[in-house]
């Protein structure tokens, strides 16, 4: 959702924005990556002796990164190209 309302639009973010200074494939590429790092860390820290009170640290993480995530794309679906 955050990749689809920023897609062409200018990026203020000067290592997600491409050459023209909007956001693209490389922004992108770059959000999926931070993403997919955070998953892997993730199942680093839970593959040895999950615990319950691990899950729920982690439950929050994941809770509070989809909130930004979600509060930064309604914020960029408000802003014209």
């Amino acid at each position: 959702m955050d990749v689809h309302s920023s897609w062409g639009k200018h990026e203020l973010n000067s290592n997600l924005s491409g050459p023209t200074g909007t956001f693209g494939k490389q922004g992108a590429l770059l959000k999926l990556g931070m993403q997919g790092g955070l998953f892997g860390v993730e199942y680093l820290i839970t593959r040895g002796h999950p615990t319950g009170k691990m899950f729920r640290a982690l439950a929050f993480v994941n809770f509070a990164a989809a909130s930004a995530t979600g509060a930064v794309a309604a914020h960029n679906y408000t802003i014209g190209r």
